[in-house]
């Protein structure tokens, strides 16, 4: 077994729902027209990924609290849908975030950290990264064996 690596903390967030807005024409702005309708809905956004895919389109993945899932939820429907060819919906998640050392002073960390809640079948929604966290979203069911499988793997603080 490796050595533990020591981190700052765990952080939880639960009563998440994502939605994954896929296959958006990729060009400059999207993001954050699709995001200023959240603001003008006031509704916070709890993560934010993007990505590309190898046929010039993209995919947004926002997350919000469970409260916020029906604004949330009507504004894609009614704004994203016209942008979007395929939307997807899931609630019953949790965020979890490891902070702690400058992760580019210790590189192991998110390789530890997604091999971890692999070896425990922990299925990711969604991955987004700091110079100082990692953080990914699980169903909600998987927190406590995620904790375990963490606090065993990492040198938490005392």
């Amino acid at each position: 077994m490796c050595e533990k690596i020591e981190i700052g903390g765990l952080v939880e967030k639960p009563n998440i729902c994502i939605i994954k807005i896929k296959d958006i024409e990729d060009k400059p702005g999207f993001a954050g027209k699709i995001l200023g309708f959240f603001g003008a809905k006031h509704i916070p956004v709890e993560f934010i990924s993007e990505s590309q895919s190898t046929k010039s389109l993209s995919s947004l993945t926002l997350a919000v609290k469970q409260n916020f899932y029906t604004p949330a939820q009507e504004i894609v429907k009614d704004k994203a849908q016209s942008i979007a060819q395929k939307i997807e919906l899931k609630c019953n998640l949790t965020i979890l975030t490891i902070y702690g050392p400058h992760f580019a002073e210790k590189s192991a960390i998110a390789s530890q950290f997604f091999s971890a809640l692999g070896s425990k079948n922990i299925n990711i929604h969604g991955i987004s990264t700091s110079v100082n966290s990692i953080t990914c979203i699980i169903h909600s069911l998987d927190v406590m064996n995620a904790r375990s499988i963490l606090h065993n793997t990492f040198d938490f603080p005392e």
